[in-house]
């Protein structure tokens, strides 16, 4: 804000002829660390580029209704790909489980049916059931990369989170009109552990 108020200033006094307040563009670990919730922007930026991308229901290959699921009063419909209850008797503290990278919109119903599941459960269950490209579609449909089911089948969080997090900025980046490099693949990640910090 000092380097905006500078430049409002020396354009006001005509020192410059042209405002002109260089960003910095923020890093694809930003969807890994900030907590989803209703007063962050980036939990917003998500759920609006979820409903630009009508999102289908993992489980059944709905169409979330995106107008319900934008009121941040009916959380039901913000779903944790990894759930935080899962992911606690991993013992990944809740700051970790609930980030914005791990965040999906999926109907209250099937939240309910996943509970608190390993993704290798629920996502095997769904390939059984319908075929692995139709998850891939509903992933897609969801910002979930194709390459991020082979680290939720194996219950890898943090290769999961960093794929998804490349990904997820990747397509931010296009939408502002700002080009990014390749989209991370799982054999691009050294040591993937359940801690996405690291």
């Amino acid at each position: 804000m000092a380097t905006d108020t500078r430049a409002i200033r020396q354009f006001a006094e005509g020192k410059i002829a042209k405002l002109s307040v260089p960003a910095a563009i923020a890093s694809a670990s930003l969807w890994e660390v900030k907590p989803f919730r209703s007063n962050s922007a980036v939990s917003k930026m998500l759920g609006l580029m979820l409903a630009f991308n009508k999102p289908l229901d993992l489980l059944n290959g709905q169409r979330v209704d995106v107008g319900k699921s934008l009121s941040w009063s009916n959380d039901k419909e913000y779903h944790h790909f990894f759930p935080q209850a899962y992911l606690a008797r991993r013992r990944i503290g809740a700051s970790k489980a609930n980030v914005v990278g791990n965040i999906v919109l999926l109907t209250s119903k099937s939240n309910i049916d996943i509970r608190d599941s390993a993704p290798s459960e629920y996502l095997n269950e769904i390939i059984e059931r319908e075929g692995r490209d139709n998850l891939v579609r509903r992933m897609e449909s969801n910002l979930v990369p194709k390459d991020a089911l082979d680290a939720a089948l194996a219950d890898d969080y943090g290769a999961f989170l960093k794929i998804r997090a490349q990904h997820v900025h990747q397509v931010a980046q296009a939408m502002a009109g700002i080009s990014y490099g390749p989209p991370l693949r799982p054999e691009d990640i050294e040591d993937a552990d359940d801690d996405p910090t690291e």
